[in-house]
């Protein structure tokens, strides 16, 4: 995963920070999702810094809404990696449809 940046005003070039090993998982109490990465050197300085992601439920859908019209304009290109995916985009399929309850 990489982040980057660059000035909105003075734009100097961009600035990237890596996450090498990105640790994925669910919060409950904030109920989002949550990418982790610790040890990521600064942008400027030698510095480590550690990394919490926080992508909200209504996030995550805009996310999926842009993936699923990449993957409409070009299936070939996705169609490997969303394979793999199959058994978690249908257990989202059943809780939206309502198959699942609480």
């Amino acid at each position: 995963m990489k982040i980057s940046r660059h000035g909105s005003g003075a734009n100097y070039g961009s600035r990237e920070a890596h996450f090498p090993e990105p640790k994925f998982s669910w919060s409950e109490g904030d109920a989002v999702l949550q990418v982790k990465q610790s040890r990521v050197r600064d942008f400027n300085t030698y510095a480590d810094h550690n990394y919490v992601v926080s992508i909200s439920v209504e996030e995550f859908i805009n996310m999926l809404q842009v993936l699923a019209g990449a993957a409409m304009q070009d299936p070939a290109r996705l169609a490997p990696a969303l394979a793999n995916a199959l058994p978690a985009i249908t257990q989202l399929q059943a809780v939206g449809a309502g198959i699942v309850r609480a």
